[in-house]
């Protein structure tokens, strides 16, 4: 059985340090504001971002008063429990080293069937 290649498990770090700055930035966005101008997507674009708003509501659930957090943008709770799930995935492959010809096709269709249902849920509800 052949184990999952060096490649795989660089693009599973990568991701991870992905979903990592994602979970800190709330905590860290204040500082970044000051290094970048704010709401460059929307004086391109001349729209708000799909994601305008998930920052500071993270912050919310960092808080914890889940009673009176009202939320920016209603997309915020669904790509947070993404976010958290893409780590958690990550992760069982580092620890488990599954297969890599089969492990690699699951990863392809469970992405691909979240990036349509994420598609789904941000554009069609």
């Amino acid at each position: 059985m052949k184990r999952v290649s060096k490649n795989y498990i660089i693009i599973n770090w990568v991701v991870i340090g992905w979903i990592c700055y994602f979970l800190l930035l709330p905590i860290i966005s204040n500082s970044i504001c000051n290094l970048f101008p704010a709401k460059l997507f929307k004086s391109e674009v001349k729209k708000y971002s799909p994601f305008c708003g998930v920052t500071r509501d993270i912050q919310k659930i960092y808080l914890g008063n889940f009673s009176t957090i009202d939320f920016i943008n209603h997309n915020t709770i669904k790509i947070f429990f993404f976010v958290i799930f893409e780590l958690v995935w990550r992760f069982l492959i580092l620890i488990f080293r599954f297969n890599e010809k089969n492990l690699i096709k699951a990863d392809v269709v469970l992405h691909l069937f979240l990036v349509l249902l994420g598609i789904f849920f941000v554009f069609f509800r």
